[in-house]
């Protein structure tokens, strides 16, 4: 029977970890779904210069999309590409955190979001890059460093929003009233999560 357009055919069954493949999933939709909000500010941001750093940490988020639900469809046994999970799910079936699905906002809004997963992803990932699963080391060790950036830029914007003008910072405590309620999922554990650290492959009490 010829395999669908998009497939790996050659991918073996013994390959397959449901556990692994549901975790990388949540993470890579994590990464893809702000990467895609984060392009929403593409000719739209305060200034040309953000408007580049915005479109570089999106595309860095993109990468690490890429890589995660690549690895995803070799370990869920189903052979899917990147854009097999990307493109053909339906919204349902996305695992994303909320937080990474809030509207833009305002500018303020923007580095509040990135505020706050930047600081969780650093640590997440960096805990990753001691994962008992190789690949997955790697990628944490990779991702971590990138990230690291992205907290820089947010913690740059926050404080310099912050301390401007006082329009400024009622905006930017706004922002932050308006993203606060939805970190609390980043840190949640559930049992698939306690399976993954009792392994050695995911970090315990960082969620996700």
């Amino acid at each position: 029977m010829a395999s669908r357009p998009g497939t790996r055919p050659d991918v073996p069954p013994s390959a397959a970890d449901p556990d692994l493949a549901r975790y990388v999933t949540r993470l890579g939709d994590d990464a893809l779904i702000l990467g895609q909000r984060l392009c929403q500010w593409i000719t739209r941001a305060p200034t040309i210069d953000e408007d580049l750093a915005l479109s570089s940490i999106a595309l860095d988020l993109i990468g690490h999309a890429r890589a995660l639900l690549t690895r995803a469809g070799r370990l869920d046994g189903t052979g899917r590409t990147e854009d097999d999970l990307a493109y053909t799910r339906s919204e349902r079936e996305f695992t994303n955190a909320l937080l990474t699905e809030l509207p833009n906002g305002d500018f303020a809004v923007t580095v509040a979001r990135q505020l706050a997963y930047t600081h969780y992803a650093v640590l997440c990932y960096e805990s990753l890059a001691h994962s008992a699963d190789p690949e997955l080391a790697a990628f944490g060790a990779r991702a971590a460093k990138e990230v690291a950036f992205h907290r820089l830029y947010a913690d740059r914007w926050t404080v310099t929003l912050g301390r401007g003008t006082a329009g400024s910072a009622r905006r930017m405590r706004h922002a932050l009233e308006r993203v606060w309620p939805y970190t609390g999922e980043l840190f949640e554990e559930d049992d698939l999560l306690r399976r993954l650290a009792a392994s050695g492959t995911a970090a315990r009490s960082l969620g996700r």
